[in-house]
């Protein structure tokens, strides 16, 4: 320790500083430093590497170290504990947090799910799951630094770099702040994410290059930018929220965004140039964020340049709002489009002539683009035909609609083409843009010029729109065009988009063709001024003496850039036509507009008295442009041939063991012909060399091996032999060599197969991962096994899924010995029809491929559809006809839902207040802005949530009322913010604060609250799939006893007065309406308007009718035909088991004879019926139940299972029991399907077969019965059906 200290100036020398290489304890060196030592104290004091803070313990003692290490940092106290101790614990927990967690963005609750630690102990029953809060507060902040540092390491590795910027919004529209960085690194193009922090509140400039400056100097990128690209304004939401086509707007009406790919606006939708200008012009965020190129040159260039995709769409969006004399034409092709996606009767005529409609997309123009394109190319007389015996002959597109359609795709076709190509990530797409201009507005002009184009007005707005918004670049071309008309299109004469095209071979100057000849020399000129300039800039500075001519340029130099001129009228409607006869351009040809532009560039150097460039550094520049804007062909590799191949010897040791062979000594490894030799210290660096000793060469021992067993992943195609058959003894390139085959992806697939031979778990491992993945719903597939059942009820539903196609879910009901309840769904079902014959044909074929007779089927349930219920022609009508014992019963819950539509139908008041709460929740919802100003009100008052109404129950919308209620006097605070700030938004919350500010509307949203919360609970309650008919009258007696309760005068002042007392201070007094007469040519017609003496009554009378109408609604939905049977077989089932006298009638079995027809014997139910009391009360006694008398089913179905002997002695009675309880009461089990079906077959997955689709979904359901399958039994099947899985895998 004397040589590492020193003594401290200034202090006693009693304080010794040790310096932190110090060889001290482990957890010191570990996780502390700067050691202060006190002799005369015996205390020493450290700094802790994690948090700064000082611990002091005495000397030679580590406790209170340990102690700070254990309580304040666990997480690195367990990882520094397992890393000495369990190496495979923190390999498992990092991958799950690298691969699950981040990779495939699964959320964190995973750790905590039950199956996914059985499947973790599956991998390593030694593993011991980490928790929640260490991943949240330790692993992944941990994670996020090294990941930042990583970042950090690659800027100051890169040269030049380019930023992106953009603002998006999450689902819960949260703003979000992005940068992306662009660079070139070991000559291949890298895009990365900097940054991604959330923004709340305005989106001012100066909160923007804040964050902006902060992630510039995190990652010292200052002096390394080139370009910077951004969205053009300040409003992105308002000005592509309205990019919808004409007509299209009635056909999003039912759609709801996706709010994850929507982008968010700076100033959010308060867009007041759209309210005040008929022209779409997009301002500038502040260029003080970004700045301008210091010292430019003539041509001006641009630290920021405008993106490219937005700016054309904002041309379409001038296009299109010129397009009103297309509009009826359009708005049929949307009514077209919206038919193909709700009729199934359409579709499937569509389908059988093989066409179809796409789903329009409404952040996407082009979606609806493609959608009008597919519509028109149907043949009239197909689609004519299908309208017109589908009676839909408004539908039908005559010759002027296909002539207003035809020439509206031909003046956006390209818009549309160019929109995908400029949109690529993988690839540069600077140099399209010019190309992709010129091409648009030449085709543009000659649409102009045709003389039976009908949307005029449309190309007209294109061309101004387009010359406007990109005159800058316009402008090098000698095109008149508007000065400055828009701030941003002076940005695209940034000479950087003339040079990208000639550094892109597939161009040259080909896309100056449709210059005039004098104007392209010109251009040409400038491009390869322009081009030398930038190249001297990159590699030297350059002081230009006087006089030298800049654009002396060789006209034999222009004629070899040239290429054979293209007609311009080649295949008019491609964006570059002049690519089409072009076959695929080699390396080769696409170095040689490279190689040119170097003798360009050294003629420009030489005429201008240019120091000699550097060629290393000139190549190296190239290399980059070549790699960023060009790909290399892959070359197809030669097979290898028998001569090349060397005929492997195993006869010694080197080649006949399992194991790779390593010479003992150097001399060992003889010389080659040049004096060169292998070197012995490459097997310890490289641990896959092996070397045979009679070739006297080296081989890569995996790769050999695998060749030899017959299982190399490219033993017919490789490209290079050397390390598998022929072996390699070229030991001047020895490292080289060695490095690019271990890097290669053929080698890393052979160090796996070999390894997986000696690993018996793989495959199990595999089959638990897609069990787990099953259970999760992600898997690809599945098993199910389907029990039969002699008594069973079929239940129906039907959805469409992500693709509009029509899915039927066929649910077996059945119950068995034990008198438990099963409800399993078979599989969804795709209906070609949605025809009741259709439909049942389905139900039976489903039947016969489940091995189920229709005469085992003892009730249907279905939802309300004509369809399904219809009592003459419907699926139940045709089901019973086939067994007249399958009683329909119609969907509980689905009735409960309808009652209350009812009376949202019929009652004005509670129509308005559910009306008022969707419309504030989704205006409010809408806008980051608003809702981070909701948040910021959080200080005056807890403020909850508001929540959107459900769109299909109409019982679960009691809590997006009461958070409407709850966060009254928050939602006007903000809509007077709104209101002062003025804009189109101001509008339509000043119109929403009227609404609030009335007495009625509070009102209305308190009745509301107080008649759809109790129904919420009930339809809650009626979907448990145990419930039976009694549970279910049950609950309905109940909803009906608590509206009678509160129909009373005394509830509804104590209603009326809190009502009063809460909106004293949130709304106006109440008053009365004003008395309006009708017309006096109306008043025999129209009833006079009921007079009220004060406001009291008329609430009062609101109120009454109101619950007037959920009694009516509940009495008309709940009186089904087969209730009253039921009814009576229930009380007959509870007669018999108290034998009361007062009972009696309740015995009569003919009462329930129709009941009981081929299910029971009649006779010997009768002589059991006796008995049952008798034996119940043994069990009760027996047991101490305490049993009174019995109410419940359940009850008698819990005394029977007490001993077997009961149902053997009372087998009719106990089969009358199974068949009361197999009549269901909804159809949830059905429906909860469906929202299976909607996580799994998602957009992405929409693809999905329908065989696939139900190999998921089953076991995803049955999850249960998943966990019971033999995962051992699986992977031998699935191992030994083929002789390949047997050499992958290995044997089970």
């Amino acid at each position: 320790m004397d040589t590492n200290s020193i003594i401290t100036k200034g202090e006693s020398e009693s304080v010794i500083v040790v310096n932190d290489d110090v060889n001290g304890p482990p957890v010191i060196q570990k996780f502390f430093s700067k050691l202060n030592i006190n002799i005369e104290k015996n205390r020493w004091t450290c700094c802790c590497n994690i948090c700064s803070l000082s611990v002091t313990d005495t000397y030679k003692t580590t406790s209170n170290f340990l102690k700070h290490i254990k309580t304040k940092h666990r997480l690195a106290f367990d990882e520094w504990k397992d890393s000495t101790n369990n190496k495979r614990q923190q390999l498992l927990t990092n991958s799950l947090i690298r691969n699950l967690i981040i990779n495939m963005s699964l959320p964190l609750s995973i750790v905590d799910n039950e199956s996914f630690m059985n499947f973790m102990l599956d991998v390593d029953p030694k593993y011991k799951m980490i928790n929640r809060r260490d991943i949240t507060r330790s692993f992944l902040p941990i994670m996020y630094k090294k990941c930042i540092k990583k970042l950090q390491d690659i800027c100051n590795r890169s040269k030049y770099v380019s930023l992106t910027l953009d603002i998006w919004s999450d689902r819960r529209m949260r703003s979000y702040f992005g940068i992306t960085l662009h660079t070139i690194i070991d000559d291949q193009y890298k895009t990365y994410v900097l940054s991604f922090e959330r923004l709340k509140g305005k989106h001012s400039g100066d909160k923007l290059a804040a964050e902006f400056d902060r992630v510039i100097q995190m990652y010292n990128l200052k002096d390394k930018l080139v370009r910077i690209v951004t969205d053009n304004a300040s409003n992105n939401q308002a000005a592509f929220d309205n990019l919808i086509l004409p007509g299209f707007e009635e056909y999003f009406n039912d759609i709801d965004d996706d709010q994850s790919e929507r982008e968010t606006s700076d100033e959010d939708s308060d867009n007041n140039e759209l309210y005040e200008n008929s022209q779409l012009q997009a301002e500038e965020v502040d260029d003080d964020i970004y700045g301008t190129t210091l010292n430019a040159p003539p041509e001006q260039e641009f630290l920021r340049l405008p993106c490219f995709s937005h700016c054309l769409q904002l041309v379409v969006n001038d296009g299109i709002k010129a397009a009103g004399g297309a509009l009826s034409s359009l708005k049929k092709v949307a009514d077209l489009a919206k038919l193909a996606h709700t009729s199934t009767s359409f579709a499937e005529r569509l389908e059988e002539q093989k066409y179809s409609i796409p789903l329009a997309n409404r952040t996407r123009w082009n979606s609806q683009f493609q959608t009008v394109k597919k519509v028109i190319s149907i043949p009239s007389f197909i689609l004519n035909s299908i309208l017109t015996d589908l009676k839909k002959n408004n539908l039908i597109l005559n010759t002027k609609d296909r002539k207003i359609l035809e020439d509206f795709v031909s003046l956006f076709e390209l818009f549309n083409e160019a929109t995908v190509l400029t949109q690529g990530e993988f690839y540069a797409t600077v140099s399209l843009v010019a190309p992709t201009i010129l091409g648009i507005l030449f085709d543009l002009e000659r649409e102009h010029a045709s003389s039976n184009l009908s949307l005029v007005s449309v190309c007209e707005a294109l061309l101004s729109s387009l010359k406007a918004r990109f005159s800058g670049l316009l402008r090098h071309f000698e095109i008149d065009v508007p000065f400055a008309f828009y701030s941003m299109s002076e940005r695209f004469s940034d000479p950087i988009f003339l040079i990208a095209p000639l550094l892109d071979a597939r161009f040259k100057l080909l896309w100056l063709d449709n210059l005039q000849f004098a104007i392209k020399l010109r251009v040409i000129e400038k491009i390869y001024s322009t081009f030398v300039r930038f190249f001297s800039k990159l590699n030297f500075s350059v002081s230009q003496p006087e006089g030298a001519d800049e654009s002396n340029v060789a006209e034999q130099d222009i004629t070899d850039m040239m290429t054979k001129h293209v007609d311009p009228t080649t295949k008019r409607k491609c964006l570059f036509p002049y690519l089409n006869d072009t076959k695929k351009i080699s390396f080769d040809d696409k170095s040689k507009v490279l190689q040119k532009t170097d003798a360009i560039t050294d003629n420009h150097a030489d005429s201008l008295n240019i120091p000699s460039i550097d060629l290393v550094d000139h190549a190296e520049s190239v290399n980059l442009s070549k790699e960023f804007l060009s790909t290399e062909p892959t070359e197809a590799s030669s097979a290898i041939t028998t001569e090349n191949k060397t005929k492997l010897k195993y006869n010694l040791l080197c080649c006949m063991s399992d194991t790779r062979y390593i010479p003992e000594k150097q001399s060992h490894l003889k010389s080659t012909s040049d004096k060169r030799n292998c070197q012995l210290g490459w097997f310890t660096k490289y641990n896959w060399l092996s070397y045979c000793k009679s070739s006297e060469k080296v081989y890569c021992f995996y790769c050999r091996t695998a060749y030899q067993n017959k299982y190399h992943p490219q033993a017919n195609k490789m490209a290079d032999c050397s390390f598998t058959v022929c072996g390699f003894d070229y030991w001047k390139n020895g490292l080289a060599k060695f490095e690019k085959h271990e890097s290669s992806q053929c080698h890393a697939d052979c160090i796996y197969l070999v390894k997986q031979q000696q690993q018996q778990p793989v495959a199990a491992q595999i089959i638990q991962a897609i069990k787990f993945l099953l259970r999760q719903g992600l898997a690809l597939r599945g098993h199910a096994e389907i029990e039969g059942n002699l008594i069973q009820f079929i239940i129906c539903d039907e959805t469409t899924d992500s693709t509009g196609s029509e899915q039927m879910c066929f649910t077996i009901r059945s119950v068995d010995d034990q008198f438990i309840v099963q409800e399993d769904v078979i599989g969804l079902y795709q209906l070609n029809s949605q025809h009741a014959e259709h439909i049942t044909q389905v139900i039976l074929d489903i039947l016969i491929r489940c091995d189920l007779d229709i005469k085992f089927c003892r009730d249907q349930g279905y939802d309300g559809a004509a369809t399904m219920s219809g009592h003459l022609s419907g699926v139940s009508a045709r089901i019973k006809n086939l067994n007249p014992k399958a009683y329909f019963v119609h969907c509980n819950a689905h009735s409960l839902d309808l009652a209350l539509q009812d009376l949202t139908c019929e009652s004005p008041s509670v129509a308005s207040a559910l009306n008022i709460t969707k419309d504030i929740v989704n205006f409010m919802k809408k806008s980051p802005k608003r809702l981070h100003f909701l948040d910021s009100l959080t200080e005056l008052k807890k403020y909850s949530k508001l929540k959107p109404l459900c769109p299909t129950r109409w019982t679960v919308r009691a809590a997006s009322m009461n958070s409407l209620i709850i966060n009254y006097d928050l939602v006007e605070t903000s809509l007077n913010e709104i209101i002062s700030e003025g804009g189109p938004p101001s509008i339509m919350a000043n119109g929403y604060f009227e609404q609030l500010y009335r007495f009625s509307t509070y009102f209305g949203l308190k009745l509301g609250h107080l008649i759809f919360s109790p129904t919420e609970e009930i339809s809650c309650s009626l979907q448990r799939i145990e419930n039976c008919l009694q549970d279910v009258l049950c609950a309905i007696k109940t909803l009906i006893g608590y509206l009678q309760r509160i129909k009373c005068i005394e509830y509804f002042k104590t209603f009326y007065e809190l009502v009063l007392k809460e909106a004293e201070l949130l709304t106006e007094e109440p008053e009365l309406p004003r008395v309006r007469k009708p017309p006096q040519r109306f008043a025999d017609t129209i009833r006079a308007p009921v007079v009220y003496q004060n406001v009291f009554d008329m609430y009062q009378k609101q109120y009454f009718n109101v619950i007037d109408k959920v009694l009516i609604g509940l009495d008309l939905r709940f009186q089904q035909s087969v209730f009253p049977l039921l009814c009576k077989v229930e009380k007959f089932i509870l007669a018999a088991a108290n034998g009361t006298q007062e009972e009696a009638d309740n015995l009569n079995i003919r009462n329930i004879a129709e009941f009981l027809t081929d299910d029971i014997d009649i006779l010997r139910l009768q002589r059991g019926i006796n008995m049952i009391p008798d034996y119940f009360s043994v069990i009760n006694l027996e047991n101490n139940f305490g049993i009174k008398k019995i109410t419940k089913i359940q009850t008698i179905c819990d005394l029977l299972n007490v001993q077997s002997v009961g149902k053997s002695m009372f087998c009719e009675y106990t089969t009358l029991i199974r068949l009361y309880l197999t009549v269901p009461v909804t159809t949830a089990t059905a429906e909860r399907s469906f929202s299976t079906m909607h996580r799994v077959k998602t957009y992405l997955r929409s693809s999905m077969t329908q065989q696939r689709l139900n190999h998921v979904i089953i076991p995803h359901i049955h999850k249960e019965r998943l966990d019971e399958l033999d995962l051992n039994s699986i992977c031998s099947t699935f191992i030994s059906r083929n002789q390949s899985r047997k050499c992958f895998f290995g044997c089970i």
